[in-house]
C-alpha cells in the first residue's frame, strides 16, 4: 500500500511518542480490511431502504503509524467521501473510539485538517472510552443501530493489542442484541505464548475460556459468537517469517452475501494464499519462474479440489440438497469465493459423475436454482 503525503512531516514528529511503528503484516491487514469495506459499501449503498451507513471502529488508535501510512479508519473515511459524494441519499457515519483521548485528537486532526470530510451527509462520531464499556453502551448503539424505519447497514471493526483487551462475553452480548457485521482481530500468539501466566488464567477464567489448545479456544469463541443474527463466519491467519501464528481475522456476518464479499477482499488481497505470511516463504520462492496470474490459477486448482473432497465427505448420503446450501459450506469451509463455485466445483463434479445436477429448472445453465445429489455414480444411478 503507497503511503500518501496528506499528513505533514513536522506533524508526524509532533506526534510520534503517540503513533506506533507498523508491523511488517499491517498493510496487508489494513489492504484487506479495506478492501472489504469498498466491496461492502458498494453493495449497502446501492440499497434503496438502506439509509444509514455505519462503520465503527472501537479501537481505533491514532489513524496512522510512524512512517506515514495511513491506518484502517482513515482509509475508511476515504471510501466513504468516495461513496457519500454518488449517494447523497444515504447517511455515513463514522463512529471512532479509543481509550485514549491524545491519540483521539491525533487522528480527529488528521481528519480534519488533513484529509478532509468531503460531503456533507458524512458524520464523524467519536468516544473516548475503554473497548468493552463502549461495546456495552446500549443506549449509544440503540441511536445509531435501531433507525428504523431508516434501516441501518453496520460493520463493527474489533482491532485489539492483545487477547485479554476484549471481553468476549461483551462482545457475545453485543451481537447478540445488534444486527451487524464484526471484524474481529484474535491475538492466537498471545493465547499459545501466555497461557500459563496469570494474567491470562484469570481472563480465561472470568470469560470461560476453558480450552487450552489454539485450535479449540478458536472454535470455542466462534461458536461463542454466533449468536443474534450471526450466521456465518470467517477466520484468515497471519504468520511471522518463522510460520508462527500471530493472530486471525475473524470474520462474522448475518448474511451468505457478506461471507461471499469477504472471500473476494481475500482473493483480491492474497491471491488464495491460505494465510500472509510476513516474507517470501519456501513455497513462493520456489514458484518464482511462475507470473502472479499462474500462481493464482495453481492456488485455485487446490482449492477447487478441497472443495470437492469436502463436499463429496459431507453431503454423500444421497439427498437432494440446494445451491444455497452448497454455496455455503463451500464459502464457510474453504477459500473459494462464490463466483468460483459452478465453474471449478459443480460442473467437474457433474462431468466426473459424482453429482447430479436434478434439473428442476428450465434452462439447463441456472444452476443457482436447481438441486443436486451429491455422490458416486453407480450403475447409472445415485
Amino acid at each position: 500500500m503507497n503511503k500518501e503525503n496528506f499528513v505533514p512531516t513536522e506533524f508526524l514528529q509532533d506526534n510520534i511518542n503517540l503513533l506506533d511503528e507498523k508491523k511488517s503484516q499491517t498493510t496487508y491487514k489494513i489492504k484487506y480490511v479495506s478492501k472489504y469495506v469498498e466491496k461492502w459499501l458498494f453493495v449497502m449503498s446501492n440499497i434503496g431502504d438502506v439509509k444509514n451507513i455505519n462503520f465503527i471502529d472501537c479501537m481505533c488508535n491514532a489513524g496512522i503509524y510512524t512512517d506515514g501510512e495511513l491506518g484502517t479508519a482513515i482509509r475508511v473515511l476515504q471510501l466513504f467521501n468516495k461513496f457519500a459524494i454518488q449517494h447523497p441519499d444515504k447517511t455515513f457515519n463514522l463512529i471512532l473510539n479509543d481509550i485514549n483521548p491524545d491519540r483521539l485528537n491525533v487522528i480527529t486532526t488528521i481528519i480534519n485538517d488533513f484529509i478532509g470530510i468531503k460531503a456533507t451527509n458524512i458524520r464523524l462520531i467519536t468516544r473516548n472510552m475503554d473497548v468493552n464499556k463502549f461495546l456495552s453502551d446500549e443506549k449509544f448503539f440503540y441511536q445509531y443501530f435501531n433507525c428504523y424505519p431508516n434501516r441501518s447497514s453496520n460493520l463493527v471493526f474489533v482491532d485489539p493489542y492483545n487477547f485479554c483487551t476484549v471481553k468476549i462475553s461483551v462482545l457475545q452480548e453485543f451481537l447478540s442484541k445488534t444486527y451487524c457485521e464484526l471484524i474481529f482481530n484474535i491475538f492466537t500468539s498471545d493465547f499459545v505464548r501466555n497461557q500459563d501466566k496469570d494474567k491470562m488464567k484469570n481472563f480465561c477464567a472470568e470469560e470461560n475460556i476453558t480450552c487450552t489448545s489454539k485450535r479449540a479456544m478458536v472454535n470455542q469463541i466462534t461458536d461463542r459468537l454466533k449468536v443474534g443474527n450471526i450466521r456465518h463466519s470467517f477466520a484468515y491467519e497471519f504468520k511471522t517469517i518463522t510460520n508462527t501464528e500471530l493472530y486471525q481475522i475473524m470474520f462474522f456476518t448475518p448474511n451468505i452475501r457478506g461471507l461471499e464479499k469477504l472471500k473476494e477482499a481475500l482473493w483480491d488481497t492474497f491471491n488464495g494464499k491460505e494465510f500472509h505470511r510476513n516474507e517470501k516463504d519456501l513455497e513462493e520462492i520456489q514458484m518464482c519462474m511462475f507470473t502472479e496470474e499462474d500462481e493464482k490459477d495453481w492456488r485455485l486448482e487446490t482449492h477447487s479440489s478441497i472443495a470437492k473432497q469436502l463436499l463429496l465427505e459431507h453431503f454423500s448420503d444421497n439427498k437432494e440438497i440446494d445451491y444455497l446450501t452448497i454455496e455455503g459450506f463451500i464459502i464457510e469451509n474453504t477459500m473459494l469465493n462464490g463466483n468460483q463455485i459452478i465453474e471449478h466445483v459443480l460442473k467437474p463434479l457433474i462431468q466426473e459423475g459424482k453429482m447430479k445436477k436434478l434439473g428442476y429448472v428450465k434452462r439447463s445453465s441456472n444452476y443457482k436454482s436447481d438441486k443436486y445429489i451429491i455422490g458416486v455414480l453407480k450403475n447409472g444411478n445415485y
